[in-house]
């Protein structure tokens, strides 16, 4: 039995992930351009994204793909972020800024704090 399609394994953790970013559905429509009525399909087991939705959504949250699939049960030991800092590979801040636990000296960054250090960097890099 596919243990995806039998358990739900994916909705649940997608609910889990909204839940824990305090997002509403809509909000997590919002991000990912679908309809609160798709989050709701893929919430319950109804629907499930395609394969680009999933990958941006274990991007945004910062944990692998195979956790969110059910296939490993720890959801940060294959977050391709970590690969990157262990293989010393090119991060992009950018992508790190998207998420929505980015912290500062232990200090949430709210969206505007986030949007102005990109703003930032974007000066700098342009300087060179």
């Amino acid at each position: 039995m596919n243990r995806e399609i039998g358990e739900n394994t994916l909705g649940k953790k997608i609910r889990m992930l909204r839940k824990k970013a305090g997002l509403t559905q809509k909000q997590f429509g919002d991000i990912f351009n679908i309809a609160k009525s798709t989050v709701s399909q893929y919430e319950s087991g109804k629907s499930r994204p395609d394969d680009d939705t999933k990958k941006k959504i274990a991007r945004y949250f910062g944990v692998s793909l195979d956790w969110l699939l059910g296939l490993i049960d720890d959801e940060y030991v294959q977050s391709h972020h970590l690969l990157y800092f262990k293989e010393n590979r090119p991060i992009d801040l950018n992508d790190i800024l998207t998420y929505p636990n980015v912290t500062f000296n232990g200090l949430p960054l709210s969206q505007k704090e986030k949007s102005d250090i990109v703003n930032f960097i974007k000066y700098v890099v342009k300087k060179r």
